[in-house]
């Protein structure tokens, strides 16, 4: 009841000055968010997983960015803030913004969306630092690069089993985007092995393709983006795969649960990422992958160095040329977590 009659003051009051409520005002920027209840901040915008930390009614969090969330009493928007050490989120149910000022969230108050670029440098300087490029790979799903620095490194419990069971039973997806999304198969693989979506690696933002709005982060559907993001967010072994590798096939690193990352032409740009979901006998790990094949993929795995497609190996496929360049490397990531 608060929240509705304030909004309806506010609203009245704008309306008399005849001020449109999608328009920034002068003070945008310095307009203040007051907490007016006890806040939990949460790791995701939903009450889904303990909070971490509350923050009582006055505090002054630093804001980087909202989302649309889980409907708390009666609003969706969540802010992605930093407070006392710990960044998370809360529903703004707890501070005194009106509803009627949540539909223009960036012009009255200066907060931009999560995920929209704006949020990817925050005031205090750290984050993600858009590094140019557009558009989506087709065949990779690189979009655009940026460089990762979340917060901390965590360690947290891994559910292998988990989440090479949502590989298998969704390698053959019809994919209605018709993109390969070798790294959005990944990216959701690792979520429904139980490790945390955050504000850089998530489902529930959207980002514009090349062709269409596709739901997840840069770093979610970008191979070189969540290599990078993953061996700074976790405790991740990275075990180099080369030429001699490709033709011995063995990979006593591996476990099911862990990439394999695919260099085609050896330029240090990851362009395809695989999920470990079996180990055939002699240490060689067959993988599942949302591949370059549109639509659906063929095939629930393949020997990870064989190409199901064009039935051949792939340093054959992508062999090094005569002056010495190019030829396919890839890299093992092994996650070090607990179960």
């Amino acid at each position: 009841m608060r929240r509705l009659l304030t909004g309806v003051v506010v609203a009245l009051a704008l309306s008399a000055v005849g001020a449109d409520l999608q328009a920034a005002p002068a003070d945008a920027q310095t307009r203040p968010i007051v907490i007016v209840n006890n806040a939990h901040i949460r790791p995701s915008p939903d009450t889904s997983q303990n909070w971490l930390t509350t923050m009582p009614a006055g505090s002054r969090p630093q804001y980087i960015c909202y989302v649309d969330g889980e409907n708390e009493g009666g609003t969706t928007k969540w802010f992605r803030v930093s407070w006392n050490g710990v960044t998370g989120y809360y529903s703004s149910v707890a501070d005194d913004m009106p509803l009627a000022l949540q539909t223009n969230i960036e012009g009255n108050y200066g907060i931009p969306r999560c995920g929209s670029g704006a949020d990817l440098q925050p005031a205090g300087g750290s984050g993600l630092q858009p590094a140019g490029g557009a558009g989506i790979n087709q065949e990779s799903g690189a979009g655009v690069a940026v460089a990762v620095q979340p917060e901390q490194q965590v360690t947290e419990p891994y559910n292998r089993a988990a989440a090479v069971q949502w590989a298998l039973n969704h390698v053959q997806d019809i994919r209605g985007n018709l993109f390969a999304d070798c790294t959005w198969f990944v990216s959701q693989a690792l979520w429904a092995g139980g490790l945390h979506q955050t504000s850089w690696w998530n489902d529930y933002e959207r980002r514009q393709g090349s062709v269409l709005s596709q739901p997840g982060t840069d770093v979610a559907r970008g191979a070189p983006n969540l290599v990078k993001y993953l061996q700074q967010r976790f405790p991740v072994t990275v075990t180099p795969l080369d030429g001699n590798r490709f033709r011995d096939n063995r990979v006593p690193e591996a476990q099911p649960g862990d990439i394999i990352a695919y260099d085609w032409d050896s330029d240090s740009t990851f362009d395809h990422l695989a999920f470990v979901v079996d180990i055939a006998p002699g240490q060689y790990p067959e993988v599942s992958e949302w591949g370059t094949f549109p639509v659906r993929e063929p095939y629930n795995k393949r020997g990870w160095t064989w190409s199901e497609l064009s039935h051949k190996w792939l340093q054959q496929e992508y062999p090094r040329q005569p002056d010495g360049l190019g030829g396919v490397t890839a890299e093992l990531l092994h996650f070090n977590l607990p179960g």
